[in-house]
């Protein structure tokens, strides 16, 4: 009772809100890994995929009677609706943004150990929604993790095969050929392209001292220095031992028969679209992702291939 009592003292102060980091940008961008280098109890507590922001946010051809066909994969549903019938509609925020706060907090909290500094909520299936979140907790923090867009949709592609991690745990395998392999490459890259200029937005309205951007490339080419930017962040020293733990948890330690395509750590290789993809699917890529790839940093191809 007194642990309730503690969790419902710190929810009204306001104290839990400044505890959140979100983790947001896409899937199969190194989210999970980098959440198990965070999780360091007691100082930092860790949630794994909790999904509001897929709800808050999502996209339309995933709603009853909106196929994929009709509309560009990363279309969400308020984007079509921000008008006064819709519940989230801008117009109506004073009305609905406090109590979906309270809402939120009160589902984190039972998640937050008492001696916790931060809870890190990874949610890249739910970045679509981050505008929504960060909009009703201005005081949580951002955690902007970015990966090549190509090399999202690649490794997207791999986890729908037969027989793949994504297969065994939800039944969703398939022989993607074709143009139906096109097509997925096509709905992947859209929603790559949303989620990630959801985030950037969001990002930019964010205040300064309280986001931070990390590429997936930097964190895998130097994970103890990217580790340590992330700690300095958060104002927590790093803890001991990090340079084993980082080792530890490396591409390297993983077991050979956990590893390889189908797996859930398949190749952590940078640039492995270019041989995965063919050059028509990646002509597809930079047509729906070139001007955001640019934005962010990353070579798109200037010209598509004829």
């Amino acid at each position: 009772m007194k642990d309730v009592l503690r969790r419902a003292q710190t929810l009204r102060g306001g104290a839990l809100e400044r505890q959140l980091v979100w983790v947001l940008g896409s899937p199969r961008s190194g989210s999970t890994w980098l959440m198990h280098l965070l999780q360091e109890p007691p100082r930092v507590a860790a949630l794994q995929e909790p999904l509001i922001g897929m709800h808050l946010g999502m996209f339309a051809s995933s709603s009853i009677g909106m196929g994929e066909e009709a509309l560009p994969a990363g279309v969400r549903l308020r984007d079509l609706r921000d008008d006064d019938r819709y519940f989230f509609s801008d117009g109506h925020v004073r009305s609905w943004g406090p109590p979906l706060r309270r809402l939120i907090l009160s589902g984190l909290a039972p998640h937050v150990p008492l001696r916790a500094r931060y809870l890190v909520v990874q949610e890249p299936n739910g970045s679509e929604g981050a505008d929504l979140l960060l909009a009703v907790l201005p005081r949580s923090r951002l955690l902007f993790l970015l990966r090549d867009g190509r090399d999202v949709v690649d490794s997207v592609l791999d986890a729908y095969q037969r027989g793949s991690w994504l297969d065994q745990a939800f039944g969703v395998g398939q022989d993607l050929l074709g143009r139906e392999r096109l097509r997925t490459i096509e709905r992947e890259a859209q929603k790559w392209v949303a989620r990630t200029e959801i985030v950037s937005r969001a990002y930019d309205l964010h205040p300064p001292d309280q986001r931070l951007l990390v590429r997936y490339e930097e964190l895998l080419s130097d994970t103890a220095t990217t580790l340590q930017s992330i700690y300095s962040w958060l104002d927590l020293n790093p803890p001991e031992g990090l340079l084993g733990r980082v080792q530890a948890s490396s591409f390297d330690a993983v077991p050979a028969l956990a590893k390889g395509s189908g797996r859930f750590h398949r190749a952590a290789t940078p640039g492995l679209w270019r041989q995965n993809l063919s050059q028509e699917e990646q002509d597809c890529c930079t047509k729906i992702m070139g001007p955001t790839l640019t934005k962010m940093g990353y070579e798109a191809v200037p010209e598509l291939s004829r």
